[in-house]
């Protein structure tokens, strides 16, 4: 019976260890997603990464081909 018990503690630790490390990395993903910064495209009305937008005239776009045809 003590073996049981035993195994039984060390099973209950690994998974809540591991149950804690799932939660860390699903709120890590969450965090990013809502830190970065979007804007919306003067043409079409998506909202694209502040890292990839492209800027014509004071205008913002989401593609080459949009700030071709925005401007």
């Amino acid at each position: 019976m003590f073996p049981r018990l035993i195994v039984g503690i060390l099973v209950t630790i690994v998974i809540v260890g591991l149950v804690n490390k799932f939660r860390k990395r699903l709120s890590a993903s969450k965090s990013e997603v809502s830190s970065s910064k979007a804007i919306k495209c003067d043409y079409c009305g998506i909202y694209i990464p502040i890292d990839q937008i492209i800027y014509r005239r004071d205008k913002a776009f989401c593609s080459q081909g949009h700030a071709d045809k925005g401007v």
